[in-house]
Parts: C-alpha cells; sequence; structure tokens
C-alpha cells in the first residue's frame, strides 16, 4: 500500500489497524510507513508462525520504516523473524511515543539491528517487549529476550 492509500484508512485514536492475520503466510514490508494515521491509534502486524517475515526498509535511510504515529506497535512475526532492510544508517526501523513496542517471533534471529527511536528510556522486557528508546538504538533482535 502506498502512503495515500495508508492515510485514508480511519480509526479512533483508541482503536488499532491490523496487518496480515494468524493465517498471513507471506512476507510483509513496511517501507516508510505510518499505518495509523490518527495520531495514538495502535498498530498490530500478525503472521502465521510457521512462515513469513516481517521486513523493516527505512528506504536506505530517507525516514522511519514503520512510524507508529504515538501509539503502540505490536509485531507478531512467523518463521522468518523480524529483519532490517538497511540498518546502516541513521533512519529508524521503528518509531512511535506510544506506550509500547512488542515484537514476538518464532523465527530466526534478524541479521541486522533494528533501530529505535523514541523520547523515553529504553526498557527491555520479558518476551520482547520494548518500551520506547531515549534516542536511536540499535538492538539486535533474537528469537527471545531475557530482562535487562
Amino acid at each position: 500500500m502506498t502512503d495515500a492509500e495508508l492515510a485514508r484508512i480511519q480509526t479512533t485514536t483508541t482503536g488499532t489497524v491490523t496487518i496480515g492475520d494468524s493465517a498471513q503466510t507471506g512476507n510483509i514490508t513496511f517501507t516508510t510507513a505510518t499505518v495509523a494515521t490518527t495520531s495514538g491509534a495502535s498498530t498490530l502486524v500478525v503472521q502465521a508462525t510457521v512462515a513469513g517475515q516481517i521486513i523493516l526498509d527505512d528506504g536506505a535511510g530517507v525516514g522511519t520504516a514503520l512510524n507508529g504515529n504515538g501509539g503502540t506497535i505490536t509485531i507478531n512475526a512467523g518463521a522468518g523473524g523480524i529483519v532490517a532492510a538497511n540498518s546502516n544508517n541513521t533512519a529508524a526501523e521503528i518509531a512511535t511515543t506510544g506506550a509500547a513496542v512488542t515484537l514476538n517471533t518464532t523465527g530466526r534471529s534478524a541479521p541486522a539491528a533494528i533501530v529505535f527511536s523514541s523520547p523515553n528510556n529504553t526498557k527491555h522486557g520479558p518476551a520482547g517487549t520494548f518500551q520506547s528508546a531515549k534516542s536511536v538504538r540499535r538492538i539486535r533482535l533474537a528469537a527471545s529476550f531475557s530482562t535487562a
């Protein structure tokens, strides 16, 4: 979907925009996308656990791959995991001022760091939950996380 098409999706600030479902086995790529165009609405990305990959593409540093627009972001990726298409620049792969970013995958570790951008302190929680990042931070994803 283009940015113009995404802008036509309307929800309330307490609503959720969901991309994919539990039967989704194909890859889902976000390229400088703001899925929840209503500020504060949540973004939920869902794939089947047996297949599929979430690809975060910042457009070679042009902009944030997936912008939460002030809402929470939850990604439930398939066996292909969550990967950054271009992590060797200063652009964030995930950014939001929302309460949390939750990354879940049954897949492999990402080959490149995922860059987070948000105004609060970074907190690593159980099951891959990250709550905001103070500035641009590089975090290498793994299939499981431990509390830091």
